[in-house]
């Protein structure tokens, strides 16, 4: 009897994940032009389908790659940030901007610094370190996708960011 491999399915699941990420990414840079035909709908869809992706395998495959490093900080940035927004009812003029962008570069060095322990002398830690730093771009994505989320539930329009 040969024993088989439960983590086959996590490479696919990574670079689906991160593909998925990087497109959500995309879609959030070409919807700074004010196209009319990018509905922010879009961005938050390509971003929930990531979460949800993401969730699963940091759950059930982890691993020390690159991309758990960017999907572990993304995942607490973007559960963290929600809740904020709740808390302050989606008013991002005030001290929220500021408290979340602290957040955003905060993450990753409590996230290290909470793992170190655990995870430092094996081989792929320092791979799981540099995807968590690498994460802030995506960690700003977080933040937005979270604010616009959050915003359209408590005015019930998720189609019009504005």
């Amino acid at each position: 009897m040969t024993g088989s491999n439960t983590f086959e399915s996590a490479p696919v699941l990574s670079i689906v994940e991160f593909c998925i990420l990087i497109i959500s990414f995309v879609l959030f840079l070409v919807a700074q032009t004010d196209d009319p035909a990018l509905s922010p709908v879009l961005i938050i869809y390509s971003f929930v389908i990531y979460f949800v992706l993401a969730a699963y395998r940091m759950a059930f495959h982890f691993d020390l790659s690159f991309i758990s490093g960017i999907s572990a900080s993304v995942i607490t940035v973007f559960s963290l940030s929600s809740m904020f927004w709740i808390m302050t009812g989606a008013d991002f003029f005030g001290d929220g901007a500021i408290i979340l962008l602290f957040l955003v570069f905060i993450i990753p060095g409590v996230l290290l610094a909470t793992l170190s322990k655990k995870f430092k002398d094996l081989p792929n830690w320092s791979r799981f370190v540099i995807g968590s730093f690498c994460s802030l771009p995506f960690s700003l994505l977080a933040v937005v996708v979270s604010l616009g989320i959050v915003g359209g539930f408590i005015e019930g329009n998720l189609d019009d960011w504005s």
